[in-house]
């Protein structure tokens, strides 16, 4: 950017560059595509990405992305292409796994008795939080 003016075709009208660049950036804005945002401010997105949620197992990404390919963990393929399949995995699980306290080594035991739970909760249910029982 230069500190130069710009001439515009109205007589003695002068745009500095400034405001020329703001309002690039504006119009490339209203163009983009829109960003997801949580519905309520602060709260996490639902699914994680095999890197995320690799952190959040304390596992490496290569043994997450096996463990997919396996059916162990649960996980949702966003996009399936002929070279490459990605995948996202649910942020409850690895929240209900860390929460848990259990090892790694029991990680496929723990997705099967999870995949169940989340299977009796119906679809609905599984995004709600656990209650104790109704009266």
């Amino acid at each position: 950017m230069t500190d130069e003016r710009v001439e515009v075709p109205l007589p003695g009208a002068v745009l500095p560059p400034e405001l020329l660049e703001a309002l690039a950036r504006g119009v490339a804005a209203a163009f983009a595509p829109p960003q997801p945002t949580p519905s309520v401010p602060g709260e996490a997105v639902d699914f994680l990405t095999a890197g995320q949620f690799a952190g959040r197992l304390g596992v490496s990404r290569e043994t997450v992305r096996r463990l997919a390919i396996a059916d162990v963990l649960p996980c949702t393929v966003v996009c399936r292409g002929s070279r490459k399949t990605t995948r996202r995995y649910p942020r409850r699980f690895a929240d209900d796994f860390a929460a848990s306290g259990q090892d790694v080594s029991d990680l496929a035991e723990f997705a099967a008795r999870w995949r169940a739970r989340m299977a009796l909760a119906g679809p609905h249910q599984a995004d709600r939080p656990e209650r104790g029982p109704r009266p």
